[in-house]
């Protein structure tokens, strides 16, 4: 288990990579929570994962499809980003108070924010972190200046959060990625990949849905590019998904998710590590 700061906020804020595992293996992956501020839910899905993973490495949780956690989690190491937003979930949680730096309170304080500081989505400089990533990012058309959402800011990456989530999948040749956000219950998976990336993020994005009982959705066309996933798969080749949770059993679509919602969350997504090595490793000889 090593923990590591993998770049810092505009406020100062750290953000935290978690591993678990091997850390020279080949076999690496990554699961990111709390991209967009309000969805801060996904930080706590975040982390008891990272906690189960734990327990499993230490032969305290079983079997998973007839192999031992522990060795299905041999020579693989997990990546966790509980928080990738730490400014902006601040704000979403605490409004302007929640921002340390006075001339970034006021930068803030002049920014379109009609739905409240609660429904906050973007970074401390209004930059929406999962449009910020350089896939269909030129295409992509929302705010026209920093907001509380839909801004892309600059340029692909500009943003020390996604600059850092950036770096850590390249130097560690990440080979499956999971974004979980709110409000839905459904998997995007798929964004203009081909030949093996294709075939190989189809296979990914079932087991996952197989296990969530999440149902797939195909139509990349119909939700905003420029997101992680989007990059990760199309510029990257890493079979990579978008994980929505916070509409479980039925609950109304709303942002920040309640807590009381955790348990039906956690329910559908307990053994998503799991699964998600058990194809890394086993789907493909299938």
């Amino acid at each position: 288990i090593n923990l590591s700061v993998i770049g810092h906020t505009v406020d100062g804020r750290g953000i935290y990579d978690v591993t678990v595992g091997s850390p020279n293996t080949d076999n690496q992956i990554l699961i990111l929570g709390e991209m967009h501020a309000r969805e801060y839910i996904t930080s706590q899905t975040v982390m008891r994962l990272l906690c189960k993973t734990i327990d499993g490495i230490r032969g305290y949780d079983g079997e998973y499809h007839g192999i031992p956690v522990k060795k299905l989690l041999d020579n693989v190491c997990i990546h966790f980003v509980p928080i990738s937003n730490p400014d902006g979930m601040a704000i979403s949680q605490f409004g302007i108070d929640g921002i340390n730096n006075a001339g970034i309170r006021k930068n803030i304080t002049n920014m379109n924010n009609p739905e409240g500081y609660e429904k906050w989505k973007a970074n401390a400089n209004g930059v929406d972190l999962n449009r910020n990533f350089d896939a269909g990012w030129t295409e992509f058309v929302g705010a026209d200046k920093p907001s509380s959402e839909r801004y892309k800011g600059a340029y692909p990456g500009c943003e020390a959060e996604s600059a850092a989530l950036i770096e850590l999948t390249k130097k560690y040749h990440i080979k499956r990625s999971i974004s979980y956000h709110t409000c839905g219950a459904l998997i995007y998976w798929y964004y203009k990949q081909e030949g093996i990336v294709l075939e190989e993020s189809r296979k990914f994005a079932q087991r996952i849905a197989d296990e969530t009982g999440y149902p797939l959705d195909t139509d990349y066309t119909a939700v905003d590019a420029a997101g992680f996933k989007d990059w990760a798969v199309y510029k990257m080749g890493i079979p990579s998904i978008t994980i929505e949770t916070g509409v479980e059993a039925g609950g109304s679509v709303t942002n920040p998710v309640p807590i009381d919602r955790f348990g039906n969350i956690w329910q559908c997504n307990k053994d998503v590590v799991y699964a998600t090595v058990y194809n890394l490793k086993y789907d493909h000889k299938r």
